[in-house]
């Protein structure tokens, strides 16, 4: 007798509403959002919460009140077979990898050595 395997489950710990510092403006307990921890997900149930406005940072889930936040999140999707950057992001991009593989923009600010400043005497009396 071949015994199959229980479907998967998703089992999550609910921590209830949350509110904090803006993210964006700062601004001291400005924004309020639902949570809950992920022990297990199911992708169906991920991808329901996701639709639903839930986000996810690591296991812990959480949907913004957009009614009780001074900076609301909207959620843009995106798929990423689809993308087609526009001309200035393939440049960004192209700039991105030359530093990545080349080990740095040998153009940019940071990099370049300035002129070393006297230092100035101490005049004594």
């Amino acid at each position: 007798m071949e015994h199959s395997s229980p479907p998967p489950e998703s089992v999550v710990v609910d921590t209830g509403v949350y509110t904090g510092d803006c993210g964006y403006c700062k601004r001291d307990a400005s924004s309020t959002s639902h949570g809950m921890i992920a022990k297990s997900m199911t992708a169906e149930v991920y991808q329901d919460l996701i639709d639903l406005g839930w986000r996810r940072s690591g296991t812990y889930l959480y949907k913004p009140d957009l009614n009780k936040t001074c900076c609301p999140q909207y959620t843009i999707r995106l798929s990423a077979n689809d993308f087609q950057p526009s001309k200035s992001q393939a440049k960004l991009l192209k700039k991105w990898d030359s530093c990545v593989h080349a080990g740095g923009l040998s153009d940019h600010p940071m990099n370049k050595k300035q002129p070393q400043q006297p230092q100035q005497q101490q005049q004594q009396q």
